[in-house]
């Protein structure tokens, strides 16, 4: 048997989506299914390469998400219709296929069905303007009730069925994290793992945070990613004489290595958050977190225990969570509950999960 994974996106991107997707292809690689992949996105490409699945660089025209693709989507109907039958060529009665981007679950779904596939969405954001407010909705939720459509959190799968999908057909799949040995305090050393885009809201929390780490030289703060706020985040530490407490490492090739440096993890998002797997990850390496109390955080942070969900941008909030953070033997509890609740989402646990939704 067969997985294929589909990718045909306006943008390339590689956040919690790409990360779920490479996720769902290890784990059934590991269950006995040949991996395949097709997308135009550079990045999954060379996600799925490093880990040595096969993939090949193909397209499908403009994801119809912006006024630009949705003038050009009855051509781009026209010919992926075309290539549709090109890159289904291979799918076979009892394969799993797995649409990622908007383009192919509109013109691949019903064809896949067709050939005797069992076909998944993969939905890592919550329906926003790419999909509210567009003219393809009613498109979108006639073929969603050709597919699974698995999403990353129970916050995540309301959101769809708010939109009137079928909610047997909408289905939670948690990702999973590695409990590790659990680190060491590392002289208060914070760590934020995200995009730069202002939805994340590092900006606004460095100016929040400068304060009390001026008031404490011995923190730190290591920024690690990569997006359209890097400049104006270097020039906000440059111009408050911080470069030494706070430090930018751009993109990590070696997580394991970040989390192992930092002893706190936080996640100041102003977005509706689907999931957090970043969160997830720093409690599967014993840190504790503090994070905006947005969309599906609480399903993955329990607050007071494995850290602090925090309801407020002020400097307050922040402030009180990093006082007990800095106190070694609560930071110890911490530490301890952070694992426990990652323990709930094993690999061994999504595993499970996967092989009931593919049914094997």
């Amino acid at each position: 048997m067969t997985a294929w994974f589909f990718k045909f996106p306006l943008r390339p991107s590689l956040g919690g989506g790409e990360f779920f997707c490479l996720q769902t292809a290890l784990t059934l690689r590991e269950l006995g299914y040949n991996i395949r992949l097709a997308t135009s996105d550079p990045r999954l490409f060379r996600l799925f390469e490093k880990h040595g699945l096969p993939r090949v660089r193909r397209t499908l025209g403009r994801e119809p998400v912006s006024k630009q693709a949705l003038l050009l989507w009855p051509l781009t109907w026209i010919l992926g219709k075309l290539k549709t039958k090109y890159l289904l060529l291979g799918v076979r009665r009892g394969d799993v296929v797995f649409f990622h981007s908007l383009t192919e679950k509109l013109l691949m779904t019903r064809a896949a069905n067709g050939r005797g596939a069992k076909v998944f969405w993969l939905e890592h954001k919550v329906p926003g303007r790419w999909l509210l407010w567009n003219p393809l909705r009613s498109q979108y939720q006639q073929m969603a009730k050709e597919a699974v459509v698995l999403t990353t959190s129970e916050f995540s799968k309301n959101r769809f069925c708010g939109l009137g999908l079928d909610d047997g057909r909408v289905v939670t799949l948690y990702p999973a994290a590695v409990v590790g040995k659990r680190g060491r305090q590392n002289n208060f050393c914070v760590g934020i793992l995200s995009r730069l885009d202002p939805e994340k809201g590092i900006a606004n929390f460095i100016a929040t945070i400068l304060p009390f780490f001026k008031r404490n030289p011995k923190w730190r703060l290591l920024i690690a990613g990569e997006g359209k706020e890097e400049n104006a985040i270097r020039k906000l530490i440059t111009d408050a004489d911080m470069s030494a407490q706070i430090q930018m490492l751009g993109l990590v090739s070696d997580q394991k290595a970040f989390f192992e440096e930092i002893s706190v993890f936080v996640y100041p998002t102003r977005a509706e958050e689907t999931f957090g797997m970043s969160i997830l990850e720093a409690e599967a390496a014993g840190c504790p977190a503090a994070a905006s109390n947005r969309g599906a955080i609480a399903e993955v942070l329990s607050d007071e225990e494995a850290g602090y969900l925090v309801t407020d941008d002020g400097p307050r909030s922040w402030e009180y969570a990093f006082s007990q953070f800095a106190d070694p033997d609560k930071y110890a509890k911490f530490s301890r509950l952070a694992q426990e609740q990652a323990q709930g989402f094993s690999r061994e646990r999504f595993a499970q999960s996967l092989k009931n939704l593919v049914g094997i």
